[in-house]
């Protein structure tokens, strides 16, 4: 496993060394932005979410009772 991660290192110098990554642009960052902003400007119109219906927490154990999901997702639809 040594000789295949030193040639790998050996080939990250080599295009380090070769300039392979000199095309990549500088990260440029995003200024702040605001999440109600963000939403307020939809104008009425819908707001794409993704959501997880949940019921256990490998962290947290149990969250809610197990119940109808079809019925949690109405209700989040609406």
């Amino acid at each position: 496993m040594g000789d295949f991660l030193d040639k790998l290192a050996a080939a990250a110098w080599k295009n380090v060394r070769e300039g392979y990554y000199h095309h990549v642009e500088a990260h440029k960052p995003y200024g702040r932005r605001s999440l109600r902003n963000a939403i307020v400007s939809l104008n009425g119109k819908r707001a794409p979410i993704i959501s997880e219906i949940k019921f256990v927490s490998p962290s947290f154990g149990l969250l809610r009772s197990p119940g109808n999901v079809a019925s949690i997702a109405k209700c989040m639809i609406e």
